[in-house]
């Protein structure tokens, strides 16, 4: 009986599954990564700005030292002066208590990095008014205003190194059964041959 066990394409197998893995990881990664920042509304300030809050919850305002608006580069650097916001319901003029950020959040992705430096809680959605100034004179900064993602960066980074590694078990698991087995069949014939 002629047993040589699994064919050699079943190594080809375990190459393709352990590339596709890492493909699929790279895609869902930078894909993810880039996605995740579209949720911040970014804003040139001083000034006033309506925004629409249509989610209640936490949400954070990131001064972006590095970014770009409409196609003007900012460059600010990392310390912001002593600049005020305030945030209220637009129709009920409701004003919304903000205040200092209860944990450190930072970015860099691409032409854009902030970290998060103020945050308040929105209990109605709606559009709101959103107001920052100066009480002594300062440069146009670039403020970006939204829930935070921290949470959604860890499912993306987690979820793709789940997927890679998934890949790669699966492929190890399929070289090493193909191996053992076609040693075992190798062996096997010389015994069973005529």
């Amino acid at each position: 009986m002629n047993n040589t066990g699994p064919s050699r394409w079943f190594y080809g197998l375990a190459v393709i599954i352990a590339l596709a893995g890492s493909a699929v990881f790279i895609v869902f990664l930078l894909g993810s990564l880039g996605g995740l920042t579209k949720g911040l509304q970014q804003i040139v300030v001083p000034g006033n700005y309506e925004m629409m809050f249509d989610k209640t919850g936490t949400y954070l305002v990131y001064y972006e030292y590095e970014s770009v608006v409409d196609g003007r580069v900012f460059s600010t650097g990392e310390i912001i002066s002593d600049m005020q916001c305030a945030v209220n319901h637009k129709e009920s003029g409701r004003s919304v208590r903000i205040g200092p950020v209860s944990a450190s959040s930072t970015y860099t992705m691409g032409s854009r990095a902030g970290k998060a430096i103020l945050q308040f809680r929105i209990d109605e959605p709606g559009l709101y008014e959103f107001s920052a100034w100066y009480d002594n004179g300062g440069q146009d900064i670039v403020l970006a205003v939204g829930q935070d993602f921290t949470m959604g960066l860890f499912v993306s980074i987690f979820g793709g190194i789940a997927v890679l590694f998934g890949s790669w078990i699966i492929a190890c698991i399929i070289f090493i059964i193909t191996l053992v087995r076609r040693k075992k069949a190798g062996r096997v014939m010389p015994a069973g041959g005529s």
